[in-house]
C-alpha cells in the first residue's frame, strides 16, 4: 500500500514538473506573445497610406439634342464609370484603453477614383446634321462625355453609398483589431480626437 501511494506521488510529481516544463517552454518558444503580435500588427497597420473600402459601378444616360432645320445633331450617351471610397490613413487615429479596447478616430470616407474609360461611353442613335462638320460634331459628343462625367461624378457622392462604405471601413478595423487581440472596438469622429 505503501508503494502504490509512493508510486502515485512521484507520478504527480513527474506530471507537475512535465507541466512547468511545458509551460516554460511555451513562454520562451518562437510565438510570439499578444503584445508582440498586437505591436507588429499596428506597426503594418501605420505603414499604410490608403484605405480602399469599397467600389462601386455607376451608369448614367442622357440624350443629346442641338435641334436645326437641316443641321440637327443628336444623340443617347451611356456612360459606366467605377467609382473607388476609402480613407486616407495618416488621418485615422488611434487611442489605447488600459481595459484592452481601442478607440479607432476615423475620418469621413471620400471618393477616391472616378474611373470612366473610353470603352465605358456609348454613344447610341447618333444622327449628325447635314450641314455640321465632323470637327463640331466631335467636339459636341466631347462636351456632352463631360457632362456625363460631372454626373457620374455627382452620383458617385450619394450619401447612401458614402454610408455604405464607412460601414465596410468600420467592419475592416473592427476585425482586424480583433484579430490582434484588443476586446472592444470603439470607433468616433475624426473631430474628436
Amino acid at each position: 500500500m505503501k508503494k502504490r501511494i509512493y508510486v502515485l506521488i512521484l507520478s504527480l510529481l513527474a506530471l507537475l514538473v512535465s507541466v512547468v516544463l511545458l509551460l516554460v517552454w511555451w513562454n520562451t518558444s518562437g510565438t510570439p506573445r499578444w503584445e508582440v503580435q498586437q505591436r507588429i500588427l499596428m506597426e503594418r497597420f501605420e505603414k499604410m497610406q490608403n484605405l480602399q473600402v469599397l467600389s462601386s459601378h455607376l451608369l448614367t444616360h442622357e440624350r443629346f439634342r442641338n435641334p436645326a432645320f437641316f443641321n440637327a445633331n443628336e444623340f443617347v450617351l451611356i456612360a459606366r464609370a467605377k467609382a473607388v471610397y476609402g480613407l486616407d490613413l495618416s488621418q485615422v487615429k488611434l487611442s489605447r484603453s488600459q481595459d484592452n479596447q481601442i478607440t479607432v478616430y476615423l475620418p469621413p470616407v471620400k471618393v477616391q477614383e472616378l474611373v470612366m474609360n473610353a470603352k465605358d461611353v456609348e454613344f447610341v442613335g447618333v444622327k449628325k446634321g447635314l450641314l455640321t462638320s465632323q470637327q463640331s460634331f466631335e467636339t459636341f459628343q466631347q462636351q456632352a462625355v463631360t457632362n456625363l462625367h460631372a454626373q457620374l461624378a455627382q452620383q458617385a457622392r450619394d450619401p447612401q453609398l458614402l454610408a455604405d462604405a464607412t460601414t465596410q471601413a468600420r467592419d475592416y478595423f473592427e476585425t482586424l483589431f480583433e484579430a490582434a487581440g484588443f476586446e472592444k472596438v470603439n470607433f468616433k469622429d475624426r473631430d474628436a480626437f
